[in-house]
């Protein structure tokens, strides 16, 4: 809500360039948390490229879009994700032949494809190869031994292979090597012939899971176990956040709108929900919305397109690369309206009916931005004394960082004084505070008009007063 400050704020001309300069920190790091085909469960995974998303996960699966929320978000600009891969009692495949015990890398029926082939060597060693049936991609692990040794199977399988794990105890060294037949029967490959390669067998065979349900992402109250959507507790920072249908044509529950809508909130991030069935016009997505409960200031926003003929609906994963193209060519202020913001991948209407609530989404990731990298660029006041000395020195720091995205056109006004101001003195901070060891800064920003502030407030624990 704009406000009017009723006391002089800290402007340029009062700075100290010795200060502790306040870095920016990332705007559009995107947390996508959804059903894959293959990859570790309930286990962050840092994505630069939709080739890492592949690699990690196996790609596009029609019954999995997280892939294909991945590969939005990358083909429209994105270039940073966390990806968190749920499954509900999933099972990797196994694989025995003789003493040789292997699980497939990760849940999933792709472990269903692996075959494994065992050819002796030198001495008591052998050599390994291992080929997934899915992608083809074969591995090759020489000169392998039973023995104590850095050699060992399990140890060398467990360090370098991407495709199978050694679960089982150690293997005793006089363990004898059962080789596979090294040639193929006629008409087949080493790979087709059960004779020259050990496929995995139908009781061992691993499964991806049962249907997902909202009470899978949520996990329990305490967060324990930091599972599903609370496995981005292992992240530092992530500020938006998508969770794709569970399968194609399938909307989000709202019970998990909700709970992701608090959980970006407590995280200071920002919720994208994708458009659900019926949902045709503006209109419907802010009523949708103000039914789910996700108007927030953290919590959500709903992007959608009329449903013209040949046009399709934003996605949020595609939402989300937009967002960070924008960040990256034209600032986190800006809002994604305009020549700018063509989707790739996605065919427009050519109405851009929500261009208006475009600004106050661009205001509000704004304003989460200062906040945490505010914040975060303060901490080195836990080690001063809460005293004027230290205010004046904050009200320094925090002033060269906004008045330098004033210089970069973040905030309308011809002058500092209507674009920004900054405010750290006796009237932000009581006595009881200071007994407390809080000190408390304000930071207000103009968004769209000049001197029309929206305000941020920050409490930093200081050092023990003397």
């Amino acid at each position: 809500m704009p406000i009017t400050p009723s006391h002089p704020s800290i402007f340029p001309d009062e700075f100290s360039r010795d200060e502790r300069a306040i870095a920016a920190l990332p705007t559009s790091i995107t947390a996508f948390v959804g059903r894959a085909a293959r990859g570790p469960v309930d286990e962050p995974v840092r994505l630069a490229s939709f080739a890492d998303f592949a690699r990690s996960f196996g790609g596009l699966e029609t019954d999995a879009p997280l892939g294909r929320a991945l590969q939005e978000f990358f083909e429209n600009g994105g270039r940073e994700a966390i990806a968190v891969r749920v499954a509900k009692h999933a099972k990797a495949a196994r694989l025995e032949h003789g003493a040789v015990r292997l699980s497939a890398a990760s849940d999933g029926d792709w472990g269903n494809q692996l075959r494994i082939r065992i050819r002796r060597g030198l001495d008591s060693a052998f050599h390994l190869q291992i080929r997934d049936g899915v992608t083809g991609r074969i591995e090759t692990h020489p000169s392998l031994t039973f023995r104590d040794s850095p050699r060992r199977i399990d140890r060398v399988v467990n360090a370098h292979s991407q495709l199978v794990r050694w679960t089982a105890a150690s293997p005793r060294a006089d363990a004898p090597i059962l080789e596979h037949a090294p040639q193929r029967a006629t008409g087949k490959t080493p790979w087709s012939d059960d004779a020259a390669s050990t496929k995995v067998e139908r009781a061992a065979r691993g499964s991806c899971g049962c249907e997902l349900t909202a009470s899978d992402f949520i996990g329990s109250a305490k967060h324990a176990n930091q599972q599903g959507l609370y496995a981005l507790e292992r992240v530092d920072l992530f500020n938006l956040l998508v969770i794709p249908p569970y399968r194609d044509g399938r909307d989000v529950d709202v019970a998990l709108w909700k709970s992701a809508a608090g959980y970006c909130e407590r995280r200071r991030a920002l919720l994208l929900v994708d458009p659900r069935r019926g949902c045709a016009s503006p209109e419907d997505a802010r009523r949708l919305l103000e039914t789910l409960g996700l108007r927030a200031p953290h919590a959500a926003i709903l992007l959608a397109r009329p449903p013209h003929a040949g046009s399709e609906q934003l996605s949020s994963g595609a939402a989300a690369g937009m967002f960070a193209r924008t960040d990256a060519q034209r600032g986190v202020w800006r809002a994604p309206a305009g020549l700018g913001a063509t989707l790739n991948g996605v065919r427009r209407s050519g109405s851009d009916s929500l261009a208006d609530d475009s600004a106050c989404v661009a205001a509000r990731r704004m304003a989460l931005f200062l906040e945490r990298s505010l914040q975060h660029g303060l901490r080195w006041a836990e080690s001063e004394r809460n005293d004027e000395s230290l205010w004046a020195r904050i009200r320094a720091s925090a002033g060269d960082f906004m008045h330098g995205f004033f210089r970069l056109g973040a905030f309308p006004g011809r002058t500092p004084r209507d674009a920004y101001f900054v405010r750290c003195d006796e009237e932000t901070t009581s006595q009881r505070d200071i007994e407390r060891w809080i000190v408390n800064v304000v930071v207000g920003f103009a968004p769209l008009r000049p001197a029309e502030f929206v305000t941020i407030a920050l409490q930093q624990m200081t050092k023990l007063p003397s």
